[in-house]
């Protein structure tokens, strides 16, 4: 806590020659208030986390000492299963939205294309489903479309598959 309280370029500027740490500690708290009161708060800190440990393993061996048969049953006793059952519930329904909203996206992309654009989308789509093989440049200017094409072309087959 000196190192980090009290400036110092070599060991003898913390501690001074024949002390401790301690002793230096207990010499500077009142002169270093916000030293003191750091040691205080980690004092403090240490205590409540070894309370704490102590009550986890006072839970543990209560639980443990109590009946075999009992112990999977108890885990859930405090446990509302209404709340797990409307929560599963909200994420299927979450879930079949999301599905629902990606794929009017992708129709409303699809529909943005121009004739070209959804001519060589079909063409790809076509050939992937039948399990051929098909090689394509994409090239263009820039704002043609080629990476809308892509995207395009990509959830189609990723959806499909």
């Amino acid at each position: 806590m000196l190192k980090l309280f009290r400036p110092w370029r070599c060991e003898e500027d913390i501690c001074g020659i024949g002390r401790t740490y301690h002793e230096t500690f207990v010499l500077l708290k009142d002169q270093l208030t916000e030293m003191a009161a750091y040691h205080d708060s980690n004092v403090r800190i240490s205590a409540e986390e070894e309370a704490l440990k102590a009550d986890i393993k006072q839970k543990a061996d209560d639980n443990q000492s109590g009946d075999a048969e009992d112990a999977p049953e108890a885990a859930f006793e405090e446990c509302v299963t209404d709340n797990l059952t409307s929560a599963m519930a909200e994420l299927l329904t979450n879930s079949k939205q999301t599905a629902q909203h990606c794929q009017n996206k992708l129709q409303d992309d699809y529909e943005i294309l121009n004739t070209d654009q959804k001519r060589i989308v079909n063409q790809v789509t076509d050939v992937v489903s039948n399990n051929t093989t098909i090689h394509l440049i994409v090239s263009g200017q820039v704002g043609t479309g080629k990476t809308r094409v892509i995207d395009v072309i990509n959830r189609l087959i990723t959806t499909s598959h």
